[in-house]
């Protein structure tokens, strides 16, 4: 469980480890405000802790943050979700390289909150590092609790079936964009899915699988999921928005292990 400083979260969340940089980071989202974007990302390409103020007060470090953002940081939000700012700054119009809109695929909402960053060695020498996190909450400023899972890995030589779903996802972006993305981008985003797909992402402390397995749902594909419960003693679903055949399915597959569902369910 994570603290409701969103701005926080997300720094970590992109910072580089040590003797490394952000070479590129993909995050997707449901709603976006602008005004987060611009305290996020951004303070984290320029090495700032302290947000969009420390760097409305250092003109030429602001725009040294927003140029490397954009070409660095690109945001995929459901074409319905990006807020109008309570605040018109023209700051705002240098984000425009950096938002793109989407619409989903079979007429429904681009929901997922799925975060990847690529960083690479300071010196050139030395391994990738992909950084992938899901989170529960959208990139906006509201101050509610969050959880994330957060993994790690460097690619290997050959695809990891357990990858293959978060490659789909990453691949399909630019399929799903409302305007064309540069070549560049879409090379970048070509990469991405190739090393995605070979990463074994590791799996939390204290669960028994080695790597974390992805499933993406409503793609283009059209593939539907459902959790294959075969051992353990409970089963924790959290969702925001699930109907109740799936809680149904799911309790039904549990058979006698203990469920427990948070969430609103409809």
């Amino acid at each position: 469980m994570l603290s409701p400083r969103l701005r926080t979260v997300a720094m970590d969340l992109l910072r580089p480890p040590p003797g490394q940089r952000l070479d590129i980071a993909v995050l997707t989202t449901f709603t976006l405000n602008l005004e987060a974007l611009l305290a996020l990302p951004f303070a984290v390409v320029a090495h700032s802790d302290g947000g969009v103020g420390e760097l409305l007060e250092d003109p030429l470090l602001l725009l040294q943050g927003l140029r490397e953002a954009g070409e660095r940081v690109h945001v995929f939000v459901d074409e319905t979700g990006i807020a109008v700012p309570r605040r018109q700054r023209n700051l705002y119009a240098t984000l425009e390289t950096s938002v793109h809109p989407v619409r989903a695929p079979h007429g429904g909402v681009f929901h997922p909150k799925v975060w990847l960053a690529r960083f690479v060695p300071l010196d050139g020498d030395g391994d990738v590092l992909l950084r992938v996190a899901i989170l529960s909450r959208n990139l906006t400023f509201d101050r509610s609790w969050d959880i994330a899972l957060a993994s790690e890995a460097t690619p290997g030589n050959d695809h990891v079936a357990a990858s293959g779903d978060l490659g789909d996802l990453i691949g399909e972006l630019s399929g799903l964009c409302r305007f064309s993305l540069s070549g560049e981008l879409e090379r970048e985003l070509e990469g991405l899915t190739d090393e995605v797909r070979r990463c074994a992402f590791a799996a939390p402390e204290g669960f028994s699988d080695a790597s974390v397995a992805f499933h993406a749902m409503g793609l283009t594909h059209a593939r539907s999921w459902r959790p294959k419960v075969e051992d353990g003693r409970s089963l924790l679903a959290v969702a925001p928005f699930v109907g109740a055949s799936a809680l149904k399915s799911i309790r039904k597959q549990a058979g006698q292990i203990q469920t427990s569902g948070l969430g609103k369910g409809r």
